[in-house]
């Protein structure tokens, strides 16, 4: 991170995922001058594999809205086509019924560019 001008957080919706990633965002708070990066700043916290389904899910994707507020970048659907195509090493926009995760990938993208590209 000495290189890095920002950080930001990928995390699951789950216990440990959520605390681990508070101990990163606070990392970054209290580590700038260690690093010799006193501009480093965090930026915010993507949450990856949610799945509405699973109970424990919803309740810890509230917790990151509580905890991490508009940091929350946005939320990443837990797809089996995600998986797969990692797995192959397939682009997305190669994968039947793909479009609703490419276009939350692309939002993520938008607002990283938005908030890393200088003013």
């Amino acid at each position: 991170m000495v290189g890095a001008d920002h950080a930001l957080a990928s995390t699951e919706p789950e216990y440990d995922s959520l605390e681990a990633a508070v101990r990163y965002r606070d990392f970054v708070a209290a580590s700038g001058e260690d690093l010799a990066n006193p501009d480093l700043s965090f930026l915010g916290v993507i949450v990856s594999a949610y799945d509405m389904r699973i109970g424990a899910h919803v309740g810890q994707l509230d917790g990151a809205r509580q905890i991490f507020g508009d940091s929350v970048w946005g939320v990443v659907p837990r797809r089996s086509l995600i998986t797969n195509a990692d797995e192959y090493a397939q682009p997305l926009s190669d994968v039947s019924d793909s479009s609703e995760v490419r276009a939350v990938y692309e939002l993520l993208a938008q607002r990283f560019v938005k908030e890393v590209t200088p003013a």
